[in-house]
């Protein structure tokens, strides 16, 4: 997150643009499971865009505690064999890889899906929820972790 930011900012993930989301259409709030994973993902997305984390601004690692359900996890070979899915598309970087990821979520959405466990295009290994805010509010709970550190890169 920016520096001083909400991590809960609901304007913020609104406009967030990624692999699981249709930018002006869906949010998501994007988060990794571990600190690892999040310093792989934010390392990654300034290299794409040729940006020192200087340039990009000061951010932070922040905690979120969160309930949701249901999630589907993309990260399981079960998932993958039930529902046809290409796991070299689900970490691929190409325009038609994020769109593959896109047209998953609008599936998953559609079924009433309200988080994506899904792996790290930026850590081998890593795994990423992705979390959908629409829909029955008894499904999800969102509350700040307390915990926040500086970003180094």
């Amino acid at each position: 997150m920016p520096e001083g930011a909400n991590a809960l900012d609901l304007g913020h993930f609104l406009r967030t643009s990624g692999r699981w989301n249709r930018p002006d259409e869906y949010g998501c709030l994007y988060t990794s499971l571990t600190r690892d994973g999040a310093i792989a993902e934010l390392t990654k997305l300034l290299r794409r865009y040729e940006l020192t984390g200087q340039e990009y601004g000061p951010r932070e690692l922040v905690d979120v505690r969160v309930s949701v359900v249901p999630v589907v996890p993309v990260i399981s070979e079960e998932v993958h064999q039930r529902l046809g899915l290409d796991p070299a598309k689900l970490i691929g970087d190409t325009p038609e890889d994020i769109e593959y990821c896109r047209a998953v979520a609008d599936l998953l959405r559609a079924q009433g899906c309200r988080a994506i466990l899904s792996p790290s295009a930026a850590l081998v290994g890593a795994a990423n929820l992705n979390i959908y805010i629409e829909g029955p509010s008894a499904n999800l709970s969102l509350s700040p972790g307390g915990h926040r550190e500086p970003v180094v890169l």
